[in-house]
């Protein structure tokens, strides 16, 4: 390809360039690619000044007409694509006002079902292991699973739970297996209610890893744990994993698996099932409060 510094300095423009001035090329003009600009990142055809002539009113109206054309026809592209996208912005804040309200409809409903389950007053002395399994990390996300143990590892409840307004959740589902079909004909949040505030009215210590993540779901059902106390194992082997292993860790949270791998447990099944992280759990607790 031509460059345009080989040759004596004449007056080169693309045919658009002369069309501007006035200058239209002449039909038997073939003109010369050369490169744009030094760098050669395109290339366009070049005409000189004896290439072109004066255009007349048509000539030069013939040729911005498709031009002109394209240039309209790319306007209304671009205005049809922001009317759309603020359609689709209408659309999806409708969809989020309906969702907000359908949640709240469902937490004023389960608060209302949780405020009844007055279960009997009974002294506090259960030791209880928390852990859930959920359609995803957000507030407005459902709980699919829950599990509770004692502290001798009795199962206190481990259930399933069908969610009110989720009816897929193909991120968390590649993560801890739960598919819709196996949710379909398990018991609704209302239905654990009584048998949950029982249990939460005999404790005394909630363990959990990382327990402010399931209570946060719980709450949204309508149960706030008041006199009991927490014991956040994922807290407490930060700082000792921390303390006894790595000094310049900067206390970086672990997961639960690492935890468990480190205190030596022998898992009774896969994790990201509830009942048995809830199990793991529990184990890293005793290691923990004996070191």
């Amino acid at each position: 390809m031509e460059t345009r510094t080989n040759y004596p300095h004449i007056d080169y423009r693309t045919q658009l360039q002369w069309a501007k001035d006035g200058k239209i090329v002449n039909s038997d003009s073939v003109g010369m690619r050369m490169w744009s600009n030094g760098h050669r990142q395109r290339s366009f055809i070049y005409f000189a000044p004896s290439d072109v002539h004066d255009g007349t009113d048509e000539e030069l109206t013939d040729f911005f007409a498709p031009i002109r054309a394209r240039q309209r026809d790319q306007r209304a592209a671009a205005h049809q694509r922001k009317l759309e996208k603020a359609q689709q912005e209408q659309a999806q804040e409708i969809k989020d006002a309906q969702i907000q309200a359908n949640h709240l409809l469902v937490r004023n409903f389960l608060s209302d079902i949780a405020a009844r389950c007055v279960p009997p007053v009974s002294a506090r002395s259960k030791v209880i292991v928390l852990d859930t399994e959920t359609t995803g990390l957000n507030p407005t996300d459902e709980i699919l699973q829950i599990s509770i143990i004692d502290d001798n590892s009795n199962i206190l409840l481990d259930t399933l739970v069908h969610p009110y307004y989720h009816s897929t959740w193909p991120d968390a589902e590649k993560i801890h297996g739960i598919t819709p079909d196996m949710a379909a004909n398990a018991p609704y949040p209302h239905e654990l209610l009584p048998t949950i505030k029982t249990i939460f009215s005999e404790t005394a210590l909630l363990i959990g890893y990382n327990p402010d993540f399931d209570l946060g779901f719980l709450r949204n059902w309508g149960i706030h744990p008041s006199n009991i106390q927490i014991f956040d194992v994922m807290q407490d082997f930060a700082d000792y994993y921390a303390v006894h292993d790595d000094p310049c860790d900067g206390n970086r949270y672990h997961k639960l698996t690492f935890c468990a791998d480190y205190f030596g447990y022998a898992w009774q099944g896969s994790a990201h099932n509830s009942l048995h992280d809830a199990m793991a759990t529990l184990h890293c607790y005793k290691k923990l409060i004996v070191s």
